[in-house]
């Protein structure tokens, strides 16, 4: 039968054989007599206390079980002898003569390293340099600056997983927890230089501060590092930035499609046939914007890294391959400009089917012959999705027609008894032969449908041709005695009365016209139209 005792160690209570209490007790007291110079000594003790609970409580499932001298011998094993803490020559005759042992009952795992938030290298929480110290980071300035890169490009989840480690990760708060953070053995040594370094760190801050006679300096030195912190996150974005922009300008250069670069590569080909221009332009284009994003990265990584040499041949490398830039945008330019020096306008004549009671109805209408809604029209033309440009829901390289605006409208008195509708496309081009050919790879399909005539919302240019600034107008001409009117969905479209000046910059939506006496008039809707036109008349 042996004697037990209740002991509080590191704030654990555990049952300990007596004979095992002796050595533990003289251990201990051996360690705070050798620590007696030092004024961190409770500090460490404290440390040194806990520490040792944490690896009895890790022999044991239950605290209730007593601890034997084998469990306080492997303990002391892994803490630290005396005499190699102390050295031989300071150790007594009767720590010399006790000997501890490892056992082989227990092991403990003390090179584990485990993920701690730092409180010594914290910007926020400590989280990043915690993480750096459990993958084997050496420098957290990398690894913070990759964060806020992330917390843009993932538009703010980034941010939310920091702040819920910042949650669910510990603090190191004692020196076994900082050493266990850091992947470093935990015993009596180590415990020791972490106390006494981050004491000596500690002191080194409160004599800067009590030497330090001017605090605005100070403030503003303190704000000089913060801004350079501010500036080299900023740095990193802009070199993240520029060198996904001179990716996507050199893949359109040969030819190759990405996101975000499909005006340099297939919008040009729409306008142009000449495929050298082209490979110019996309030349010129790289190198004007492409030269100032190099001298952005640049000067970006000089920041980053705290260079101040320059490389001196480089900036007039950069000044050169600009201007040589600019002039092949010159000569594209011009090249393209040529296919645009000449205008002409081709028309087109539509006799219509004459509604039996002498009125015509017309609306914009989709390709169903469905009215269409103007607005979502508008709205749906023109987006970037994730493979580039898109419009109206199709990316543009596999588009036959290419919406170029909508037409305008105007009225007129017609010739004889019979509606007509006049269409006349305007557009540029090298000579007049080429602008009627241009002219005829215009898609806008005018139908009629009893006393209904359908409009497309928006003149389309076929792939066969090539943009020449073509415009459509639309006349819509009148018989005597008989009337027109105009859906809702048209308020927006330019309309006009022809030899009317009055009528100019008019909407037509929900307005009914007639001709009377040659002249086109407003019989329904905007009624101010003929009041005020009476008016005018009268004065």
């Amino acid at each position: 039968m042996k004697k037990t005792i209740n002991i509080n160690l590191g704030g654990i209570a555990f049952i300990i054989d007596e004979n095992a209490y002796e050595i533990l007790h003289q251990y201990l007291e051996t360690l705070k007599n050798s620590f007696s110079n030092q004024t961190e000594r409770d500090e460490i003790m404290t440390d040194i206390e806990a520490r040792m609970a944490e690896l009895l409580l890790q022999g044991f499932a239950s605290r209730k079980e007593v601890i034997g001298i084998a469990e306080v011998e492997a303990v002391i094993q892994n803490m630290g002898k005396p005499e190699e803490i102390l050295g031989e020559q300071t150790a007594t005759e009767e720590q010399k003569s006790t000997t501890y042992e490892k056992t082989k009952t227990y092991s403990f795992d003390t090179a584990k390293r485990r993920l701690f938030r730092d409180p010594d290298d914290k910007k926020v929480g400590g989280v990043i340099a915690g993480l750096c110290h459990y993958f084997g980071i050496d420098d957290p300035a990398w690894a913070r600056l990759a964060v806020v890169l992330l917390c843009f490009l993932s538009f703010g989840t980034v941010l939310l997983i920091y702040f819920l480690l910042l949650i669910v990760i510990p603090e190191a708060d004692t020196a076994a927890e900082k050493l266990q953070m850091k992947g470093e053995p935990v015993n009596v040594k180590t415990i020791e230089k972490e106390i006494t370094n981050a004491a000596s760190k500690a002191g080194e801050s409160l004599t800067n501060l009590a030497n330090d006679k001017n605090l605005f300096e100070r403030g503003t030195s303190v704000a000089a590092k913060i801004l350079t912190v501010l500036f080299k996150l900023i740095a990193g974005f802009a070199v993240f930035v520029g060198l996904i922009v001179l990716f996507t300008m050199i893949a359109a250069l040969f030819g190759v499609t990405v996101a975000g670069n499909v005006l340099i590569t297939e919008l040009p080909h729409w306008f142009s046939s000449d495929t050298f221009s082209i490979g110019l332009l996309n030349a010129g284009l790289l190198l004007v914007i492409g030269v100032p994003i190099v001298g952005i990265i640049y000067g970006a990584l000089r920041l980053i890294f705290g260079k101040r040499t320059q490389v001196g041949w480089l900036k007039w490398a950069l000044t050169a391959c600009w201007w040589v830039g600019v002039a092949l945008l010159f000569v594209a330019g011009y090249n393209i400009s040529k296919e645009f020096r000449s205008s002409a306008t081709k028309n087109e004549t539509i006799a219509l089917m004459q509604p039996a009671n002498g009125h015509l109805y017309i609306q914009l209408s989709d390709s169903t012959g469905a009215k269409a809604d103007k607005d979502e029209q508008d709205d749906a033309y023109y987006n970037f999705g994730p493979g580039g440009l898109v419009i109206n829901d199709v990316h543009i390289s596999d588009l036959d027609r290419l919406p170029i605006g909508e037409p305008s409208l105007q009225l007129s008195a017609s010739p004889n008894d019979s509606f007509y509708v006049y269409t006349f496309v305007t557009g540029r081009g090298k000579n007049k032969g080429e602008i009627l050919t241009n002219s005829g790879y215009i898609h806008y399909p005018i139908v009629q449908n009893d006393t209904t005539l359908h409009l497309p919302p928006s003149i389309e240019l076929m792939k066969e041709g090539k943009y020449r600034f073509q415009n459509m107008k639309i006349r819509i001409a009148i018989p005597e005695g008989k009337s027109v009117s105009f859906a809702d969905n048209i308020d927006r479209w330019a309309a006009t009365v022809k030899g009317d000046g009055f009528y100019d910059d008019t909407y037509f939506a929900n307005t009914t016209w007639s001709v009377k006496d040659g002249r086109v008039i407003c019989t329904k809707g905007e009624n101010h139209f003929n009041e005020e036109k009476n008016n005018d008349q009268n004065n």
